[in-house]
């Protein structure tokens, strides 16, 4: 019993971390960067990845021990929506990650990295729909654990 409300609260703490990580990204961004927004974005993103693994991690131990049963979820269309939403989050996060890495690593070796305004117009962009997507997966999850969608 303890370890399903452990790994359920781990989850939904995981969920918020990566909003909120997220949100401040965005907020972060700004037409112009200081040393101190670029080292803050790549120490955000690096707790975002934290929080998206802890995110993957009691997901899939709630999908095979402390959830509903494998069956309960394989027999829902919404749940192969909702993982595949957490897997095209992950895949875009990819460029900012890659971005602020590339800048943590220029700021190391005492280079403030050149930011042109149509990166930095991305990345937001990138980033809203990453939020997008993200603010729709506790739906879904609602909705299934009502057992709409459910087929078997």
């Amino acid at each position: 019993m303890l370890a399903h409300v452990l790994t359920a609260y781990l989850h939904f703490l995981g969920m918020m971390t990566l909003m909120a990580t997220l949100v401040a990204e965005h907020v972060t961004l700004q037409p112009q960067m200081t040393r101190l927004h670029l080292q803050r974005l790549a120490r955000t993103d690096l707790f975002y990845g934290m929080a998206a693994g802890v995110v993957f991690l009691t997901g899939l131990l709630r999908f095979a021990y402390f959830g509903k049963g494998i069956y309960f979820y394989l027999g829902n269309p919404l749940f192969y929506v909702k993982v595949g939403m957490f897997l095209l989050v992950a895949l875009i996060s990819i460029y900012p990650t890659m971005r602020f890495l590339a800048w943590r690593k220029m700021l190391k070796q005492g280079d403030l990295p050149a930011l042109d305004p149509r990166t930095m117009t991305r990345l937001r962009i990138v980033i809203r729909v990453e939020l997008g997507l993200l603010i729709v997966i506790p739906l879904l999850a609602v909705l299934m654990a009502r057992g709409i969608g459910r087929t078997l």
